[in-house]
């Protein structure tokens, strides 16, 4: 195969990402049968000369390159089929391009497999230096750890990553690309056929999309990460199976050649796509939506995330009279199916002028469980045109007009018009919450009562939770059923719910529970003060615990600090003093032998009238099993 052919491979297929910088070098060079340091080699640190032949030379399969700290100039490097093959760093390598650098694929790769490239600071700062990077590879490819550092002032792409093999998969971890870009520019173009995953990745102000890959046919992840003022879309996703897990999605510093900021985009594809725990704040300038359906996306589920419309961001060719949408859904056009949206467990916020805060302009749509609250004028809450097949279940809606607005056909029931909403901090994308549409019932006599509790008479039957916060199992727990829980006995005034939080699960079910250098006891500790000084909001606090669980340092107290902050408990400070002096110790103790002494070996375990469950696949039968019991 010629060299062209192999830079058509790369930039043909161009798809990347960006985010913020971790520990550096995680990569071991030990498994590979040859190691070379590039300056022992020949290679010069000092940015003088170009480092090209070094590579030549040591461009080869089951080869670790690895780079002492220094400036290398780099002309250009194709690495075309190589296989098991790392350029790694753990030092402060910058990777400059050369005088005679390539203009289209600068850094690259086609036909790769299990290839790493981690650890660089990419100098494009100088004139005219905007080259792209990007690999194709089969299976196994690692980008992790690479900043960005310049405006990117070329038309071309900055980054592109894809996996040409449907069961093949691919990450793209703490890519930072912050200088923006042209108006032209993508941040990062994917058109992956395997699994391609970008975790804690930062991309922010370029001119044509930041992740655009909705051209793809496997699916795309995307976790945590920042994605900020880039034109188009902040996030483009359309292959069945994407998702954006955690990311924080920002638009609050237009630039005059900016023309439709949208935040996530679902387009050119069927989906579904998964949207779960983002945090979307659209502030100011021309957009479209912070989630947008367009006439060419098809399915999506957008949960346990928040979004802030501010009154600045405007629908495009409104002159800024409009404000625009947290959630759009256009009439689909050249599409096999429209599909269906669900909505659920969201939180819209901030307000404006005109318009609503969500619109829907097709079919089969599913809203439940949902906070809106929009100040301004003439603005509605959900709104449904030409649409029909539509429901609209258990929301709080205070808006200036119509709760419910359009010609379209809607289902309601439990629909409150007051109340308020966990909206996003001024300014700060702390990460998302999970909405609250309102604060559970709280039962008399609290002050004997020493676990978080829910419920309105304290001689109704308590079901008793025992769970873990880290744990996966206790989140879906509380995100799946305990509202079910709560609307079926709580609110009916037949059931009170108590949680205790289990600092550790033994891995051995003979072994007692035994708490970890306060790792995870920290936590439940905190939960317990929360409870005794602030209880009216316990319940909201969990729910932000849970939401923003991959951002915790559970063994720092003064992290613990920071998210008492976050979540808006006004006493945090007696909390965090409490905490330190000991006070919950006791409580977090007797919880932790009691779920010994009953032998719980799987977290959550739920207790009622002696009888112990473990969680349910389906809500119902959940329920079936209390009703039961009562």
């Amino acid at each position: 195969m010629s060299r062209r052919r192999a830079l058509e491979l790369v930039g043909t297929t161009v798809c990347a990402g960006a985010g913020t910088t971790a520990a550096r070098g995680s990569t071991s060079t030990s498994t590979y049968e040859t190691t070379v340091n590039v300056v022992e080699a020949g290679a010069d640190p000092t940015g003088t000369e170009p480092i090209d032949d070094v590579l030549a030379e040591y461009n080869a399969d089951d080869t670790a390159l690895y780079f002492p700290a220094g400036e290398y100039l780099i002309d250009e490097l194709i690495l075309y089929g190589r296989s098991n093959f790392a350029m790694v760093t753990d030092e402060n390598a910058t990777l400059v391009p050369g005088p005679d650098h390539a203009t289209d694929v600068w850094i690259g790769g086609a036909d790769v497999e299990s290839l790493v490239f981690e650890g660089f600071t990419l100098d494009h700062s100088g004139e005219d230096v905007h080259p792209t990077v990007g690999f194709t590879a089969v299976d196994d490819l690692v980008v992790r750890d690479v900043t960005k550092v310049g405006y990117h002032d070329g038309t071309n792409t900055a980054f592109g990553f894809c996996i040409s093999a449907a069961d093949g998969s691919g990450l793209v971890e703490n890519v930072t690309m912050a200088d923006g870009s042209v108006p032209e520019a993508v941040a990062t173009y994917v058109a992956t056929t395997g699994e391609l995953t970008f975790k804690d990745c930062h991309i922010e102000g370029f001119g044509n999309n930041g992740l655009y890959a909705s051209l793809s046919e496997g699916p795309v992840h995307v976790e945590g990460g920042v994605y900020r003022n880039n034109d188009i879309s902040q996030i483009r996703l359309g292959s069945a199976g994407s998702t954006v897990t955690g990311a924080t999605v920002a638009v609050d510093d237009p630039r005059p050649s900016d023309q439709n900021m949208r935040g996530i985009r679902i387009s050119d594809g069927p989906g579904p796509v998964y949207i779960d725990a983002c945090d979307i704040h659209m502030e100011r300038g021309p957009g479209g939506g912070g989630v947008v359906a367009a006439y060419s996306g098809g399915s999506f589920v957008l949960q346990n995330s928040r979004i802030y419309v501010g009154p600045e961001y405007h629908v495009i060719g409104s002159g800024g009279s409009a404000t625009s949408f947290a959630i759009y859904v256009d009439e689909p056009s050249g599409i096999d199916g429209p599909g269906s949206r669900t909505v659920e467990r969201v939180a819209i916020t901030g307000g404006g002028s005109y318009r609503g805060a969500a619109i829907f302009r097709r079919d089969d749509n599913m809203v439940e469980d949902v906070c809106i609250h929009q100040s301004g004028r003439e603005r509605n809450g959900l709104v449904f045109d030409d649409s029909t097949n539509n429901t609209v279940v258990n929301a709080n809606i205070d808006v200036p007009e119509l709760a419910i607005a359009g010609n379209g056909d809607v289902e309601t029931s439990d629909i409150d018009r007051y109340g308020s909403c966990v909206s996003p901090n001024d300014g700060e994308y702390a990460g998302a919450v999970t909405a609250q549409v309102d604060s559970p019932p709280l039962p008399p006599g609290l002050d004997t009562m020493a676990y978080g509790t829910m419920g309105t008479d304290p001689d109704n039957p308590t079901l008793t939770v025992y769970g873990n916060l880290k744990g996966p199992y206790t989140r879906d727990f509380f995100d799946r059923q305990l509202d079910e829980i709560r609307r079926t006995f709580v609110d009916a005034e037949r059931l009170n719910v108590r949680y205790r939080d289990v600092p550790r699960e033994p891995w051995n079910a003979t072994e007692p529970y035994i708490l970890d250098s306060g790792a995870s006891g920290l936590v439940s500790q905190v939960c317990a003060g929360v409870w005794d000084v602030e209880p009216e909001n316990y319940w909201s606090f969990v729910d932000y615990l849970l939401a923003n669980r991959d951002s915790v340092d559970w063994t720092s107290t003064e992290s613990m600090t920071e998210l008492l902050q976050n979540a808006g408990i006004r006493n945090w400070g007696k909390v965090s003093v409490y905490v330190e002096d000991g006070d919950y110790a006791p409580v977090v103790t007797d919880t932790v032998e009691t779920a010994a002494t009953q032998g719980v070996t799987f977290l959550p375990q739920l207790e009622l009238a002696g009888d112990w469950t473990g969680p349910r696949n389906v809500p119902t039968s959940l329920s079936n099993w209390i009703e039961k019991r009562l």
